[in-house]
């Protein structure tokens, strides 16, 4: 429902943030979210990066884990295409119900893969797209 990117639009309204989520009860409450709050943001309703277009400074998810591992697994994959150099994607995940094996899959697809927080069993994973020489 868009939680992360209406905080962060909360603290800095200028930010050009996109939400994105196959389900449309999600979508929906998004919206009405955005209403609530007075602010702006794009939203696709999508599987994974299906229809969209743009590329990104930065991907932040909650990934659908219990959709099941080759799920997370695509949208890692997907995420590397629709960064800009130098993007980021961040991942939180509790680190006992897979984000072992996420971190795993981040270092295989990004090359690169670090914990940047951590917290009642949960961690933030960001793995970088850097330029391959």
């Amino acid at each position: 429902y868009g939680v992360v990117g209406i905080t962060l639009l909360k603290e800095y309204p200028d930010l050009d943030i996109t939400f994105i989520d196959i389900n449309s009860r999600a979508i929906k409450l998004t919206k009405k979210n955005l209403t609530l709050y007075d602010l702006k943001g794009n939203i696709i309703q999508s599987n994974i990066f299906e229809k969209v277009t743009s590329k990104f400074d930065v991907i932040l998810t909650n990934p659908p884990y219990s959709a099941g591992r080759d799920v997370c697994f695509d949208f890692i994959k997907q995420s590397y295409d629709k960064l800009l150099e130098n993007g980021s994607l961040q991942l939180v995940c509790r680190r006992q119900k897979g984000g072992d094996v996420l971190e795993a899959k981040m270092q295989e697809i990004f090359g690169n893969v670090e914990v940047i927080g951590q917290k009642s069993g949960f961690r933030v994973y960001k793995s970088v797209k850097f330029t391959k020489n």
